[in-house]
């Protein structure tokens, strides 16, 4: 279903685009809390521009007792700000009513099978409508179903920066 709404081949315009953004228009007027915990606005560093951009992104894994939260590139490893964290890491993380500068890491095909398998038992319908979408082919959850999704979709992982760090 998703997948007719917004094409993964191309990015979105329109009302579409309008849908995207819509947690871009709440985090500016520091209304993330309305989002609860499964949205994310990363603010990142253009790669070329060095401009300032934010990003709003699903949270596949919030983990409460250290703050982590993974992300996925739904639009794979072209996504202007998945390119744009290769090139520099994320300036801060918006998550629900928190703000903070992060360490960021790149998740290997393991960890980032763990994670979507974990995605899958909490959020099964939205895993078969987003695995699909994103890789093109039914997504039924099935350790093959997983091993196609993140060979086709980065995942990134984000804690917050404590005082030694």
């Amino acid at each position: 279903m998703l997948g007719r709404l917004i094409p993964i081949d191309r990015k979105p315009s329109g009302w579409r685009r309008w849908l995207l953004r819509l947690p871009l228009a709440l985090d500016s007027l520091h209304l993330n809390g309305l989002l609860g915990d499964r949205f994310v606005v990363v603010v990142h560093r253009g790669r070329r521009s060095g401009r300032r951009h934010r990003t709003a992104l699903e949270v596949v894994r919030a983990d409460p007792a250290t703050g982590e939260l993974v992300v996925a590139s739904g639009w794979g490893p072209q996504a202007d700000w998945y390119l744009n964290l290769r090139a520099s890491p994320a300036v801060e993380v918006h998550h629900g009513r928190r703000r903070f500068r992060t360490i960021q890491r790149f998740l290997d095909e393991s960890d980032a099978s763990r994670e979507m398998r974990a995605y899958a038992m909490e959020h099964p319908a939205a895993a078969r409508v987003l695995g699909s979408w994103m890789t093109g082919a039914a997504f039924d959850g099935s350790s093959e179903a997983i091993a196609r999704l993140v060979r086709r979709v980065p995942f990134v992982a984000f804690r917050p920066r404590t005082g030694g760090d």
